[in-house]
Parts: structure tokens; C-alpha cells; sequence
């Protein structure tokens, strides 16, 4: 049956995961610019935090909190993050769901590398 959803494209299920996908990745990116900007401001004591992820991020490689790699990658997640509020195309879900595994990958190490 699995096998069926995810080769059936055109299954329900199988649009109904390809969303779930896409909103949990939504949701887990703003979860991670926000504790950022959180713990650039609490923790940090930095009183002039940006309201951007993408500043957000450039401070936080400033701060020495990520890496200049991280910081380009949580660029491109920014990218695909903007991609996923417009996207019209089957051909662009396929691309960010191809994505979203190394972005979540890549939340889940910042977060290891900030939080106690």
C-alpha cells in the first residue's frame, strides 16, 4: 500500500503527505530563525536583532553561533521556505521536497549547537 501512495502521484495520500511535508518544513524553519533572533536578544544581550530570518542568520554567523556554511545553507532554506508559500508547480513541490530532509538536518544541528 505504501509503495502504491508514494508511486501514484496522483493519490490524495500521497498530495496530502507532499503538504504535510512541506507545512511541517514551513513550521520547523520559523521555529529555528525565531529562537534565533531569541537567543540573540536573551541570551546574547544584543538589543538591535533583526526582524528577517536573513538577518537573523548573518548575526548569528557574525556571533560565531553558525558557520559561514551554515549561514549560506540557511539562505537557501530561506529561499525554499519563500518557494513554499507560492508554489504552483509539480515540478517545484518535487524540488523542495527533494530539499527538505538536508534543511531539516540542518535545523536540527544549529539547534544542537545553541540549545543547553
Amino acid at each position: 500500500m505504501i509503495k502504491y501512495i508514494f508511486k501514484n502521484k496522483e493519490s490524495i495520500i500521497h498530495q496530502g503527505l507532499q503538504t504535510a511535508t512541506i507545512k511541517s518544513f514551513e513550521l520547523s524553519y520559523e521555529t529555528l530563525w525565531k529562537y534565533l533572533k531569541f537567543y540573540l536578544e536573551d541570551s546574547l544581550g544584543i538589543g538591535e536583532v533583526p526582524s528577517s530570518p536573513r538577518g537573523v542568520f548573518e548575526l548569528s554567523r557574525q556571533q560565531k553561533i553558525i558557520t559561514d556554511e551554515q549561514a549560506e545553507r540557511l539562505s537557501n532554506a530561506t529561499d525554499g521556505r519563500n518557494t513554499a508559500a507560492h508554489i504552483y508547480s509539480q515540478d517545484t513541490i518535487e524540488e523542495l521536497l527533494e530539499d527538505i530532509p538536508e534543511y531539516i538536518k540542518l535545523f536540527k544541528k544549529v539547534l544542537d549547537q545553541v540549545a543547553p
